[in-house]
């Protein structure tokens, strides 16, 4: 039997990715005041995290992180 090894795939957000198509979306919507909300959507994997994470490193701006994840702990 001649089973191929899994592969696996890290998810986790990179801070170079090309994000050059929406730097100015986003640049244009964090200096109007009158933008109150952004929202960023996708799948699971479809880069969210490294579009933030590639546009914070690029502009070095101060940024806060707020998480509203909550997490119940399981019992067993």
């Amino acid at each position: 039997m001649n089973e191929e090894p899994i592969k696996f795939y890290n998810l986790a957000p990179i801070k170079d990715a090309d994000i050059n198509i929406y730097t100015e979306v986003l640049d244009y919507s964090l200096e109007n005041n009158d933008v109150k909300n952004v929202v960023i959507t996708g799948i699971y994997g479809a880069g969210k995290s490294s579009l933030i994470e590639s546009y914070k490193e690029k502009k070095k701006n101060k940024f806060i992180h707020i998480s509203l994840a909550h997490f119940n702990k399981m019992l067993w």
